[in-house]
């Protein structure tokens, strides 16, 4: 049951739950500064192989996210 939960190993949460939040939280306003969106945009980082993901279109949208988030990226 727990991997209907998500993609990732962490309780069914992994890099496609943490991207769609950050995209949830572009569109509404939130800003950079928020301590959700440090901790994600980190996890998201971290979580990516230097190559991206498996799928193209989480590798597009974290290297949107973190441009948008994150200026480490």
């Amino acid at each position: 049951m727990g991997a209907a939960l998500g993609s990732g190993e962490r309780g069914g949460v992994g890099p496609e739950e943490w991207a769609s939040a950050l995209v949830f939280w572009a569109a509404a306003g939130i800003p950079p500064e928020h301590l959700s969106v440090d901790t994600f945009t980190e996890l998201l980082r971290d979580a990516a192989a230097p190559e991206g993901f498996a799928d193209l279109e989480l590798t597009l949208t974290t290297l949107e996210l973190l441009d948008r988030f994150d200026a480490r990226a």
